[in-house]
């Protein structure tokens, strides 16, 4: 649920402590291939020796499982730090 305005937001579907922030980037971000060797059908003429391939791929791993240890709880701020009254 969307609510637009000064007060609006976006209404979560279950408890904020139940949603993960590493499901809702991968939800959001749909293209995690960091190079062109990393794309289905990527077109790089050195992709057979690349040495670059492997620490991207554990980058990106890193960077999501970093991610998937906070939920939207953990992360979440209220009215009140915008300077605004809690409803």
């Amino acid at each position: 649920m969307a609510q637009r305005g000064r007060s609006g937001g976006l209404g979560l579907a279950r408890p904020a402590q139940e949603i993960g922030v590493g499901t809702i980037v991968r939800h959001m971000e749909t293209d995690f291939d960091l190079v062109e060797c990393m794309r289905s059908g990527g077109d790089c003429t050195i992709t057979a020796a690349c040495r670059l391939i492997a620490p991207l791929a554990e980058a990106r791993a890193a960077f999501l499982t970093t991610l998937d240890a906070y939920t939207i709880a953990d992360i979440a701020i209220s009215p009140r730090d915008f300077g605004l009254a809690a409803s």
